[in-house]
């Protein structure tokens, strides 16, 4: 499992030049906790190499026991669609903790979960969930002394400069009850209770949120601790949760669709479930995680009138399945209704399309990586796409004769920003059109070549042989 010669260790290096980063703002270990990482590629058919690094909340290495041997930097060997688990466990009655790092050359999930034992009697288990670095952002925090429920905050500085941040505590409605600086370490992590003395000494009852503005993109999770529960919600970026009540959110990994109402703290566990809710204007919020018919989704996801599916990022939320919708022959893991929208997710479907529609929708800030078909097909409407890495499909984009899609500097004020590059067949095929916008986008190379014939991984076809301005 670990490769310690230095050669590996250079091609390593420069394997992950381009490499999907995650972190785990908080792991603990001894004093009766385990933590076990499970790391999962997605890249059906390559095998690749999966990096786990582990540091103190100083910035240190932290070399830590696990069933691999004791490691500060553990290397996992995984083959297409395998999972690899790392269980970090030690007999030792003192409290460890700090924080981890997730490498993959390609697409990949991670997820952990935290048990505690008292003498050995397993006591609770809990979520340990993926967070993104970023200088603003939102965790929701409950605090009731008499319940014994508090909540932590961890900030993780994965940058080789010291930061600090700023915390703003507020209530449900917004009001603010407090501020603090604290500082963070050059590759280190502040962590404390809410209502502890490095934070907001005093706060006995209180439910709202913590706003974070960083120096620096910081990594930000909120730890809910209940008794020798830990658990932990990454932060929330670019919505205020008291502003629009109309969010609900999802989790694979913590979420429940039988008893939990869909709010950050309790988050549904399926989209399905979420979308039974939604109303047009409302917002289906992905946590990061997996989602596939492993984790109860049912295919093809449909998008709703006016409903927007947004995932936390698109690095860390995944939506990975296929069916076949009624009324058509061809397998996709998304379809929608008219305006349907959906942004910030990694779409993939080993057996057929990620997106097929022929309906008007938006799409943005996506990635559609490895699909059997295409990565998006649209086969009618006004679709817009923008700021989407297509790569690793069979055919990037299709555009059938009866669509009207913008792909940049179009009729709908498109601004492109798409990344087609790599797909095997081509990267946009075009049906036969005589006006498409397809410009400020990224090829393979400066100027895209063409072709008649969608072979060989030619950038854009088009059989009718009437080409465009890209």
């Amino acid at each position: 499992m670990r490769v310690a010669a230095a050669l590996s260790v250079i091609l390593l290096a420069a394997g992950f030049a381009a490499a999907d980063v995650q972190y785990l703002p908080h792991v603990v270990v001894g004093g009766g906790y385990t933590t076990t990482i499970n790391a999962t590629n997605l890249v059906p058919d390559q095998t690749d190499w999966i990096l786990i690094y582990f540091y103190r909340e100083n910035g240190a290495a932290w070399t830590v026991p696990t069933n691999l041997g004791n490691y500060n930097r553990v290397d996992l060997w995984t083959g297409p669609y395998q999972t690899q688990t790392v269980v970090l466990s030690s007999q030792s009655t003192v409290i460890e903790s700090g924080w981890a790092m997730v490498m993959s050359p390609g697409p990949a999930t991670v997820a952990a979960t935290y048990a505690a034992t008292v003498d050995a009697a397993p006591v609770a288990s809990a979520g340990v969930l993926p967070a993104m670095p970023d200088v603003w952002s939102v965790l929701p925090v409950s605090v009731a002394t008499a319940a014994s429920r508090d909540t932590g905050v961890a900030l993780v500085n994965p940058s080789k400069t010291a930061g600090d941040a700023t915390l703003e505590l507020l209530d449900a409605e917004g009001g603010v009850v407090g501020t603090r600086t604290v500082p963070v370490p050059a590759n280190g992590k502040f962590v404390g209770l809410l209502s502890g003395a490095t934070l907001f000494p005093g706060v006995t009852e209180l439910e709202g949120f913590v706003k974070i503005t960083a120096s620096q993109p910081m990594a930000a999770a909120a730890l809910r601790i209940e008794g020798r529960l830990f658990s932990t919600l990454p932060a929330v970026h670019d919505i205020l949760p008291w502003r629009n009540s109309h969010i609900i959110y999802v989790s694979p990994i913590i979420g429940q669709d039988s008893v939990y109402d869909g709010s950050f703290l309790r988050p549904f566990k399926t989209i399905r479930k979420a979308q039974t809710v939604a109303d047009r204007g409302w917002t289906i919020y992905l946590l990061p995680g997996l989602y596939s018919e492993d984790s109860g989704e049912d295919f093809p996801i449909y998008l709703k009138y006016c409903v927007l599916i947004q995932g936390a990022d698109a690095r860390s939320v995944f939506i990975l399945g296929g069916s076949t919708p009624s009324g058509s022959a061809e397998s996709c893991a998304v379809t929608g209704e008219n305006r349907g929208l959906i942004a910030d997710v990694t779409v993939m479907n080993p057996i057929g399309h990620g997106i097929y529609t022929d309906t008007t929708i938006g799409v943005n800030d996506c990635r559609f990586l490895h699909c059997a078909g295409t990565g998006i097909k649209l086969i009618g409407g006004r679709t817009v796409i923008t700021d989407c890495t297509l790569t690793g499909n069979t055919i990037g984009v299709f555009v059938g004769a009866d669509a009207d899609p913008d792909l940049g500097g179009g009729l709908y004020y498109g601004t492109g920003g798409n990344v087609l590059m790599g797909n095997h067949h081509c990267d946009l095929f075009i049906e036969d059109k005589c006006t498409i916008g397809i410009r400020f986008n990224s090829w393979d190379s400066a100027f895209p070549s063409w072709g008649t014939v969608c072979e060989g991984g030619v950038d854009i076809a088009s059989p009718t042989g009437v080409f465009y301005d890209h």
